[in-house]
């Protein structure tokens, strides 16, 4: 293998250039990537008992005129080792809004490809630290395609990025994939004084599949937008999940199914997703459940794209409350139990590489018993560099 001067590697790894600075020789192509997403939101909220509340913080003190913040900053190193091995190296500081962001690792792995050319398939097998292949908002579509300023509600609903190895299947019906990972959280299951340790360890497990017929109705990997791209096509996707023994003594499941559709200017998404979480220390068990619509129309406008979008959820974290009165929580991209209704319009300059996006969210949470529901709007600029 040829060696390549270090000085270039690190010019590579460090200047914020586009895909001109990948590094290649006979054996390894390496590549930068970024993402950055930037903010400016412009909230008002109350509580369930009318007082003012801040979405940044959850605070009562209803927020900064202005909140300008990173909602995504990831950066680092991906490429291939003689085209068959995959690895990727990404750092991540999300949420900052000070200069005191901790930069922490977000992932890390090998992946080993097989392609099968005479039957149209591919294997891979991946091990390292990364999303597993569970909840599209999630694992599946790439969050800088995004429709929204935003990820939708099911984000919340299951899924882990953890350490562990993972299998997926592509052909040319579709995707399979299935995931172990260890617990991002390992509960102790320390009881009783002094403490007993009664647990240490705890799995997640997780599997999906992705169907979409062959030819021009192929979704190959799921989307928010085609960008107005010709063409129809749809997807329907399945996972189910299995968090053994999570933090706080709790064993999760949950399940989800996906519905997406392309026809020429329009996508469109469906979905309904739960989770359950059972607490072994109480025996309590919550049961929760979102399901979602939404759809964007692409337009061609001078060179770039412009996109309005609109998305109506519907959340319920506690499906046995019906008043849970929660205030609309600091998750930033949508709020707790209740209704949400977002409003878009994305302008995309080079794609969903170089894209501004603008929404307006409208959050009605459940009514305390008795009383009245926290309420939440919020109005959303971002602009994503991505590459």
């Amino acid at each position: 293998m040829k060696h390549t001067v270090p000085a270039i590697l690190a010019i590579a790894a460090l200047t914020p250039g586009l895909n001109a600075l990948d590094v290649k020789d006979d054996d390894v192509k390496l590549g930068l990537t970024l993402q950055l997403q930037l903010r400016a939101d412009v909230s008002e909220a109350e509580d369930a008992a009318g007082n003012d509340y801040d979405v940044m913080t959850g605070g009562a003190n209803g927020g900064d005129a202005v909140d300008f913040y990173n909602r995504r900053m990831r950066f680092g190193l991906k490429g291939t080792y003689k085209g068959d091995y995959r690895f990727s190296v990404v750092f991540y500081g999300d949420k900052a809004q000070t200069n005191s962001q901790t930069i922490r690792l977000y992932e890390s792995t090998i992946t080993r490809v097989w392609n099968d050319e005479a039957n149209g398939l591919s294997h891979e097998f991946k091990a390292g630290l990364s999303n597993a292949f569970y909840n599209g908002a999630l694992g599946s579509y790439a969050s800088a395609s995004f429709l929204f300023a935003g990820s939708r509600a099911s984000d919340g609903f299951g899924g882990s990025r953890g350490y562990g190895a993972g299998y997926l299947l592509t052909s040319k019906f579709g995707r399979f994939g299935a995931d172990v990972q260890n617990n991002i959280s390992d509960d102790s299951g320390t009881t009783g004084t002094p403490a007993v340790v009664t647990q240490s360890d705890g799995m997640f497990y997780s599997a999906r599949v992705e169907i979409s017929p062959p030819g021009e109705l192929n979704i190959a990997k799921p989307a928010e937008t085609f960008l107005g791209k010709e063409g129809k096509g749809v997807l329907l996707a399945a996972d189910y999940m299995s968090n053994v023994r999570a933090a706080n003594a709790t064993t999760s499941t949950g399940y989800g199914i996906e519905l997406l559709g392309h026809f020429d200017a329009i996508t469109a998404l469906a979905e309904y997703r739960t989770l359950s979480s059972e607490n072994h220390s109480t025996d309590l068990t919550v049961d929760g459940e979102v399901w979602l619509v939404q759809a964007g129309y692409a337009m061609p406008l001078a060179g770039a794209v412009i996109e309005p979008a609109i998305r109506y959820q519907v959340i319920d974290k506690n499906t046995d409350e019906d008043n849970e009165g929660t205030s609309y929580g600091t998750s930033l991209d949508y709020g707790n139990s209740g209704t949400q209704i977002d409003l878009g319009v994305n302008y995309y300059i080079h794609g969903n590489n170089n894209k501004v996006q603008l929404s307006y969210t409208m959050w009605e949470g459940e009514e305390v018993e008795g009383g009245d529901a926290a309420t939440a709007d919020i109005l959303r600029a971002q602009w994503q560099l991505w590459f």
